[in-house]
């Protein structure tokens, strides 16, 4: 599961609701240390995100602001901590 579903299905477990979207640059920037994501989503790439193969603790999804959860993936230094 990559980042952005993890972080939307939290959002939604919380919140009950919300929705990933391309929202440009707000979703190709981490909303912790608003660096670029390499988001492979966005990227329209035929290869899997790289965060598919990464493990997300729960304190790296806690780290995302409430109004970003579902919409911005975290960069791979944010996620590793």
């Amino acid at each position: 599961m990559c980042i952005r579903d993890r972080i939307l299905a939290d959002s939604l477990q919380n919140s009950g609701s919300g929705a990933v979207i391309d929202e440009g640059e707000l979703s190709r920037t981490c909303p912790v240390c608003q660096e670029p994501n390499q988001c492979g989503l966005l990227a329209n790439s035929s290869e899997p995100c790289w965060c598919v193969q990464v493990e997300v603790s729960d304190q790296a999804l806690a780290a995302v602001p409430a109004n970003m959860r579902g919409r911005a993936c975290l960069c791979e230094s944010c996620l590793k901590g």
